[in-house]
């Protein structure tokens, strides 16, 4: 069962109209008008009775505040720590952006959980990892090509080794690698697309019309993403792919602004990705999880994102412990090149051998 301070942090997040904490302990704090004599002394009772409530809530209310979150400190020293970010983007240089006869590259690597296919009553599924690389050569044309490779999977969770192997050893879904070249029929789930004339042509954000007020910048990218409402959660988990591909020195810095600015965000201090490179962490809870953007704090770069589940729930039969990795995204080199065969530091891609994994692993595969 969730505890107090959990299920108000739930309510202040699900609450239409939007209320936050604030609005709770100025609506319990603030003095009311006098009330004529009579009138007052008819509701004396019933004003001992909501004062009884308030002091509860308004206790509730300071539970909440003055509890630190767990593995978090305030959100003071998140807006320090992206203050101070924000002012190194602003000095950094100019985004890169691909001229003719050259390619914008990039790389993503996304860890997916996948449920095994779909077993018989009574047959347990198990939950697996599978990480996905997708690098990206992109012109302004929209042609290049897009490499996706895919790696093998894992149990979720080496503590099912065991059951697993009792199970039969039954393997998880294995999503197909591919290589393209655009324009193509094709369209793989690598990234966006845009398509015309009965092809499809590679795509990638275009940030030079996004505002560098953080007020201005939100409202756009609610539009641009098209984010159901208001959502700080899904724009904290967007800013990072804004902050990858060519953002301005100016966006930048209105980026981590506007991080600093969203309810709830707070400092998690050094946190390494999902590669294990090191960089500070800042994090907003939300839909049931936390969601944590790495960045270096030297030069602005992001690294990646994680999302872990902040409480226990249950999928399929199968439970998600709270602080369970559910998602990942790390992002690696971007540069010019001017060839979809090689990396921004010169060297040459190798050969594309398709997704590493085999359709039907073995035991070993999975291995803790």
């Amino acid at each position: 069962m969730l505890d107090l301070s959990e299920r108000i942090r739930d309510y202040v997040d699900t609450a239409s109209p939007r209320v936050t904490l604030d609005d709770i302990e100025r609506r319990l704090t603030q003095r009311p008008d006098r009330q004529p004599p009579a009138v007052a002394h008819g509701r004396r009772r019933r004003s001992v009775l909501i004062g009884a409530i308030a002091v509860v809530v308004l206790a509730a209310v300071l539970v909440v505040q003055l509890l630190p979150s767990s593995g978090s400190n305030t959100g003071s020293e998140a807006d320090a720590a992206l203050s101070q970010v924000a002012s190194i983007a602003a000095t950094r240089p100019a985004g890169i952006t691909p001229g003719p006869g050259h390619y914008l590259y990039y790389q993503t690597t996304r860890l997916l959980q996948e449920l095994g296919p779909p077993a018989p009553k009574g047959v347990r599924q198990f939950l697996f990892d599978v990480p996905e690389t997708t690098q990206t050569w992109v012109a302004s044309n929209g042609s290049g090509r897009q490499r996706i490779v895919v790696g093998q999977p894992r149990l979720a969770f080496p503590s099912d080794q065991a059951a697993w192997e009792a199970a039969g050893s039954p393997a998880g879904w294995h999503p197909v690698g591919a290589d393209v070249l655009y324009p193509s029929t094709q369209a793989p789930n690598g990234g966006p697309l845009r398509a015309a004339h009965g092809q499809y042509f590679l795509s990638y954000l275009d940030s030079s019309q996004f505002p560098t007020q953080p007020a201005a910048l939100e409202k756009y990218m609610d539009r641009y993403f098209k984010i159901y409402k208001e959502s700080p959660s899904a724009t904290f988990q967007l800013a990072g792919n804004v902050l990858q591909l060519g953002a301005s020195p100016a966006l930048r810095s209105a980026i981590f602004e506007l991080i600093e600015h969203l309810r709830g965000v707070v400092l998690l201090g050094p946190t390494k990705d999902a590669m294990g490179r090191s960089g500070t962490g800042v994090a907003i809870d939300g839909f049931g999880n936390r969601s944590i953007l790495i960045f270096n704090p030297k030069t602005s770069a992001v690294l990646g994102e994680k999302v872990v589940s902040h409480k226990s729930v249950t999928e399929a039969g199968q439970v998600i412990p709270k602080g369970t990795l559910v998602s990942s995204e790390t992002f690696g080199t971007t540069g010019v090149v001017s060839s979809t065969t090689t990396y921004p530091d010169g060297r040459p891609a190798p050969p594309y051998t398709g997704a590493t994994g085999a359709s039907s692993p073995s035991a070993a595969t999975f291995g803790p």
